[in-house]
């Protein structure tokens, strides 16, 4: 796991989803390692076995060391808890598929709360899995303005906690 967790970012990657959100924000258990690349993946990750090979929302697996690990292509988010990914030093905030409060989001990851964007599919889904964790659906709706670029400032700028986290698997 070290290995890899470090290639990722020696190569230009960043780590999001549940990895993010469950374990170095939250602390809690995970049972995968999402993470992507800006641009063309690169090897060894683009040889892995695609899981989704829909164009732009593509999706490469491995397993290693007990873990399943997830290379995908960067995508808008529509949950909330999804929203913040981590590059080796700090959380950080994505931009989103609608009008997001970046703060309030924060707030409700904190809470194990969340707020679905846009209704689909593959979001129910989503949502029966992150129900089944004991997370709960917040009331806040955040449809209305214009879509921006996530704010660089925000209580996640002094969360210390991932950073030393991460060091534990990847020192």
């Amino acid at each position: 796991m070290r290995d890899l967790l470090n290639d990722v970012l020696v190569k230009g990657g960043f780590f999001c989803g549940g990895f993010v959100r469950d374990y170095l924000i939250r602390g809690e258990p995970f049972n995968d390692i999402d993470f992507f690349f800006p641009g063309e993946w690169p090897e060894p990750y683009r040889s892995w076995h695609y899981r989704r090979d829909i164009p732009g929302k593509e999706v490469v697996e491995n397993y290693a060391d007990g873990i399943k690990y997830n290379c995908i292509k960067i995508e808008p988010l529509e949950f909330s808890c999804n929203v913040f990914c981590f590059d080796g030093k700090n959380i950080f905030p994505r931009a989103c598929c609608k009008p997001m409060d970046y703060v309030k989001a924060w707030e409700l990851l904190l809470q194990k709360k969340y707020v679905m964007q846009v209704p689909g599919i593959k979001n129910v889904v989503f949502e029966v899995k992150i129900k089944k964790r004991g997370w709960k659906k917040a009331e806040a709706v955040w449809t209305h303005g214009e879509i921006e670029e996530p704010p660089v400032t925000g209580p996640w700028v002094d969360f210390k906690e991932a950073k030393e986290r991460f060091n534990k698997l990847a020192q």
